[in-house]
């Protein structure tokens, strides 16, 4: 073990991965590494599972993997902030298209869960991570989503929602939580933040629900509306308007059909203090349906009727 620590501590990494390419001990002897206390030490034993991560069979991932997970996880909760992200960085390239089991997914969420509130940096570096995680059945996935998502700190309950895109978790089981992350990032306006909502909104328009429509009516389609046309970044404005068409396009399909279904929400919404979404569920609908309050609305706005209601 000297020698390897010997060779590690003098930047002599690629003969440290030569070592355990001929000789599996070595590996053991990196891992143990990674829980000395000398800080220095540690980041230069990450370095070298790094390298070697980079550049090597899924028989050589299982076995870092096996021997090594927990003290990476470990890893995470470090201190120093240069051991976090190498670690962050690391664990990235070893779980990638790789299944974990039940509990190493525990282990890893518990720990990233503790790790998120500590800085937007480290959180692009989750984020990362938490992308890396393959699609597959984890039976205990829907505790850690409802987790992350009801905690108050949005930074927390934002990865949440890469979480259930990455597993292809849906989120109907969350949707009240998934309501408020929803409107607390739009009124936040952290590009940041809006991308992982944005990505989120897709998925969940993909194959919507009437609970799906419901929440993103009440929560978001106000709030979207004014980034439209308000924010800044035209990236973000061409994003938001992409994201209205899929709702638009969902509620058609979905009320187009069921109009006393969309008289009875529209008359709820407005009743919660929700008109523009009342206005949009209205206007799917043949005018006989709508609400005097709509038409004249939308008389006071244009300075006149639509065409097909003065034809009525």
């Amino acid at each position: 073990m000297d020698q390897i620590k010997e060779l590690v501590l003098s930047w002599q990494m690629k003969e440290v991965s030569r070592l355990v390419k001929s000789d599996e001990s070595v590996l053991d002897v990196v891992i143990d590494l990674l829980g000395e206390e000398d800080d220095v030490l540690r980041l230069r034993a990450l370095s070298v599972l790094d390298d070697l991560l980079g550049d090597s069979s899924g028989s050589f991932h299982r076995k870092v993997l096996v021997r090594g997970f927990d003290q990476l996880t470990d890893l995470l909760l470090a201190r120093d902030d240069r051991i976090v992200m190498r670690t962050l960085l690391v664990l990235r390239k070893l779980i990638e298209n790789t299944s974990l089991t039940e509990s190493q997914l525990t282990r890893l969420l518990n720990a990233v869960y503790d790790l998120a509130p500590r800085g937007k940096t480290t959180w692009i570096g989750i984020l990362d991570l938490i992308s890396s995680l393959s699609p597959g059945y984890y039976s205990s996935i829907d505790g850690h989503v409802a987790r992350f998502l009801s905690s108050d700190d949005i930074w927390v309950s934002s990865i949440g929602l890469k979480l259930a895109a990455s597993t292809g978790y849906a989120l109907d089981g969350n949707l009240k939580h998934v309501g408020r992350v929803f409107s607390e990032i739009l009124d936040l306006n952290d590009v940041l933040l809006l991308e992982v909502a944005f990505d989120s909104m897709v998925q969940m328009l993909t194959t919507p629900s009437q609970e799906i429509i419901e929440v993103l009516l009440r929560s978001s389609y106000f709030r979207l509306s004014v980034l439209a046309t308000s924010h800044e970044d035209i990236l973000v404005r061409s994003r938001v308007r992409e994201i209205l068409k899929l709702m638009r396009s969902a509620i058609m399909n979905y009320y187009g059909k069921r109009p006393d279904d969309a008289i009875e929400l529209a008359k709820r919404l407005r009743e919660e203090g929700f008109t523009e979404e009342a206005i949009l569920l209205e206007q799917i609908l043949p005018a006989y349906y709508w609400n005097a309050s709509t038409v004249s609305l939308l008389e006071e706005r244009t300075g006149r009727l639509p065409r097909f209601l003065r034809e009525l």
